[in-house]
């Protein structure tokens, strides 16, 4: 049981605590409906291979966002945070530094629509203060 609450959705981010285990072909998301049963999902899922796949004996697959048939599928963790988010995450946060930008938005254990939502949020209120709006303002 403790194995499925740590599975989560490669694209959204979300635990997939209520989906049945094992994850079969046409299983997908609860949340944003995306496919789960594909390579970036996939423990032997590794970008820096020529196949991206550390698997001696998995067939290639071309599109590694849609579902396939893979027999070798074993679902990972930490499908949603790939090297690529996590460096980019990294390299922000010394801007940040640098800049004095105090953005929790990318801080490396968030999901992608925490990280959004946190941006979009921290946006708002960066135009209500140069504006000069509130929502106490646009209520009336």
């Amino acid at each position: 049981m403790k194995a499925r609450a740590k599975i989560v959705c490669w694209k959204c981010g979300e635990p997939l605590k209520r989906s049945r285990l094992p994850i079969r072909r046409l299983d997908e998301c609860q949340i944003c409906q995306t496919p789960l049963h594909v390579c970036r999902m996939c423990r032997h899922y590794d970008t820096r291979l020529i196949n991206a796949c550390r698997h001696d004996h998995a067939d290639k697959v071309v599109e590694k966002e849609h579902a396939n048939f893979c027999q070798f599928f074993r679902p990972r963790s930490n499908a949603n945070r790939s090297t690529v988010n996590l460096t980019s995450n990294a390299s922000r946060s010394e801007l940040n530094e640098i800049f004095g930008d105090e953005d929790a938005a990318c801080a490396e254990n968030q999901t992608v629509a925490d990280s959004k939502r946190a941006r979009t949020d921290a946006s708002r209120a960066k135009l209500n203060e140069l504006f000069g709006t509130s929502e106490r303002k646009r209520s009336q």
